[in-house]
Parts: C-alpha cells; sequence; structure tokens
C-alpha cells in the first residue's frame, strides 16, 4: 500500500469510524473510495485527492496530519514555505546549474563554488560589475 493510501485510510479511521460515514459527510461516492482505497489513489483524479486531503488536513506533499510535530521536510513543501525571494532564488540557482550541466553556462557563476569549474568573466563585465558597486556606495553614502 503507498503512502498516501495508508495516510488516507489511517485518517479516515480515526476521524470517520467508516468509509461509509466519511463518504455521506465528503459527497465523495463510497465506491469510488472502497476502490481508491483497496486500488490504491494513484488513478484518483487530482482534485478528489486533494479534496479528501483538505478534509482530513492532510499535507498534501508528504501526507502527514496538520498538527503532527516536526513532519520530515521535503524539498517541495518546503519550497512553498519560502516567500517570493526565497522561491527567486531557489529557480535562480536551478536555472544556472541546468544551464551548467548541459554545457551552457559561459561567464556565469555556477553554485557551490563551482565545483571546481573556472568560470571565465570578460574584462568588459568585470569593468560594468565594479562601476555598478561604485554606483550602489554613491547610493548608500
Amino acid at each position: 500500500m503507498d503512502l498516501l493510501t495508508a495516510a488516507i485510510k489511517k485518517e479516515i479511521a480515526l476521524r470517520y469510524k467508516s468509509v461509509r460515514r466519511f463518504s455521506i459527510e465528503s459527497g465523495i461516492p463510497q465506491s469510488t473510495l472502497v476502490s481508491a482505497l483497496k486500488k490504491g489513489f494513484g488513478g484518483t483524479s487530482y482534485d478528489t485527492v486533494m479534496y479528501i486531503c483538505k478534509l482530513l488536513e492532510l499535507n498534501p506533499f508528504d501526507y502527514s496530519p496538520a498538527g503532527q510535530q516536526n513532519p520530515p521536510v521535503t524539498i517541495t513543501s518546503a519550497y512553498y514555505e519560502l516567500d517570493p525571494i526565497g522561491r527567486h532564488t531557489v529557480d535562480s540557482i536551478i536555472t544556472v546549474e541546468l544551464l551548467r550541466c548541459k554545457g551552457s553556462v559561459i561567464g556565469l557563476a555556477a553554485a557551490y563554488e563551482g565545483m571546481g569549474l573556472e568560470t571565465f568573466v570578460s574584462q568588459q563585465d568585470q569593468a560594468e560589475a565594479a562601476e555598478a558597486l561604485r554606483e550602489i556606495k554613491k547610493i548608500d553614502e
């Protein structure tokens, strides 16, 4: 039994005592629930699974109960807890690393200190960066 199915089955038993009662209160046909609990929720529509997770207060990323202390962190759930600046930072790092892996990084620094890769920056880019820093310092003064 997959983790999602096990978590849903456990929460239905704890909160509703029976699939029939959960079916009545949720409006989801009992036959749908019984079939999904038997075969797994993998073939169930995304909307239905999200609705069930909402009703049962299950985290849809790791299927932990909403009130659980220190649930395991997944990359996806951690990403969605970031503010817009944090998400932009993660997106930028992933973009640079994907370009590096494809051999397309020229003049860009790869994350994690470049993992021993050399990065070449033209003299013109260096001069523009130095000028930009001088302008920033003027603003701060």
